[in-house]
């Protein structure tokens, strides 16, 4: 049970911290994939309601979810 609250608590924290400070969060999931052109800034709000999220970044979601993973778990079945 203490693992699942420990869990429960994470969670928790890591949504409050999404809501809070949406910019510092994205900001940071954003390290985990690569870029082909890193963006400028995490979010444009300047227009709101229409939002810009990482201004003149450019990536590929499919190089990202598959691509990048070959030389090291290419003989992996995917799922």
């Amino acid at each position: 049970m203490a693992k699942q609250t420990r869990t429960l608590d994470l969670y928790a924290e890591t949504y409050r911290h999404s809501i809070e400070n949406p910019e510092s969060f994205w900001g940071e999931e954003a390290k985990a994939i690569e870029w082909h052109q890193p963006f400028t800034r995490v979010l444009d709000d300047s227009q709101a309601p229409l939002l810009k999220w990482f201004v003149d970044g450019t990536t590929n979601i499919c190089h990202n979810a598959l691509d990048r993973h070959l030389e090291t778990r290419g003989e992996q079945a995917a799922l």
